[in-house]
């Protein structure tokens, strides 16, 4: 039977557990450990360390290999510059196949989605990576959902990467279709899932657009709504004079409304332009934002690590979007991301109390 889970990484020396929650690594190897055909991972980077839980997610992807599922992988060029061990190592194992894509001759972005599919049916989405720190030492959330319908329309986002690792032309779409929404179950309860994905001219006709379906919801909030992402900004802090307003503007139009924004943000935005726009939108009425920190550990420093880098927004009791996004324009205008929604009144609940 169709059904979704939520899934987590909890740092090192935190409390931040959420009971009844199972961990990225578990799920990460029974997704990989369950395959018996076929499976498509699209991710930011691989890297590992000897002796940390990375290496059990590897030799799991190698032993699928070696059973005769076919293994797809795709990471994004730069940062193969950067880690290339875990990519060459698996494109030398049976039935492994690994490619680098490089978004600079189309949007000129990354490739920023981490997402996982086995047999065309289970499928990972969320904002965990495949490095040993994201495993360990970096706060995450995704989900896991095993519903063919949906497994298939995510499947189109990766045989189009998979083309443009190749051929790095513009795709060519026909029209843009209805979102697809697909059924199934949390915790007893029917729900409704859809895959949105960024950035537009990328995003195949069958998936939504991610930013329009988040500015949708935030526009049909009536109560309440919630954002917890690591980076928020409306203007690019890697590109000046790119700006997009659509979703500042969303929150903007919910407080004055009289709806609560709630938005939590991880201490990586204390740099400009993040400070100032966040503090912008906070001196609004109804608007509340607080900049989450997770201590280092007692002993060690572990950089580009101690973070908060999970990424959903909640509306109402109803309504959610989680994947892979910062809400900075980048993610959104340039760079690869893959992302869902899901409506019903149980897994917003839950997220409500994470």
């Amino acid at each position: 039977m169709s059904s979704l889970e939520f899934v987590q990484t909890v740092p090192w020396e935190t409390n931040l557990e959420e009971k009844g929650m199972r961990h990225s690594l578990e799920v990460f190897l029974e997704i990989i450990n369950g395959a018996k055909k076929t499976l498509d991972i699209e991710q930011f980077y691989i890297f590992s360390l000897k002796g940390q839980p990375m290496e059990q997610v590897l030799d799991a992807i190698v032993a699928a290999g070696e059973r005769g599922v076919k293994v797809r992988v795709i990471i994004d060029k730069n940062f193969y510059g950067m880690y290339p061990q875990g990519h060459d190592m698996l494109n030398s194992k049976k039935n492994c196949e690994c490619r680098v894509i490089d978004l600079n001759p189309t949007t000129g972005g990354i490739m920023h989605a981490k997402y996982i599919i086995a047999d065309d049916e289970n499928v990972y989405i969320g904002s965990t990576n495949f490095d040993w720190l994201s495993l360990t030492n970096v706060h995450e959330i995704g989900i896991r959902v095993d519903n063919k319908g949906f497994a298939e329309t995510v499947k189109t986002i990766f045989e189009n990467d998979w083309q443009l690792c190749k051929n790095p032309d513009w795709p060519k779409f026909g029209p843009r279709k209805e979102l697809p929404v697909f059924k199934t179950t949390y915790n007893g309860q029917e729900i409704s899932i859809s895959p949105v994905a960024s950035p537009e001219p990328l995003v195949p006709p069958e998936v939504g657009v991610e930013l329009h379906h988040i500015v949708k919801y935030i526009d049909s909030a009536k109560n309440s709504v919630f954002l917890n992402v690591m980076e928020y900004s409306p203007k690019s802090q890697y590109r000046p004079h790119l700006y997009i307003g659509d979703y500042d503007e969303a929150f903007r139009r919910a407080a004055a409304r009289g709806v609560t924004v709630k938005i939590l943000v991880s201490d990586w935005c204390l740099h400009e332009p993040d400070l100032s726009y966040i503090k912008a939108l906070s001196l609004l009425a109804n608007i509340e934002i607080k900049i989450f920190t997770i201590p280092r550990l007692k002993d060690k420093y572990l950089p580009f690590a101690r973070v908060q880098h999970c990424k959903y927004l909640l509306v109402d009791k109803e309504r959610m979007w989680l994947g892979s996004s910062n809400w900075e324009p980048d993610y959104f205008a340039c760079a690869r991301n893959v992302s869902l929604l899901i409506e019903g009144s149980a897994p917003v609940k839950t997220m409500r109390q994470m």
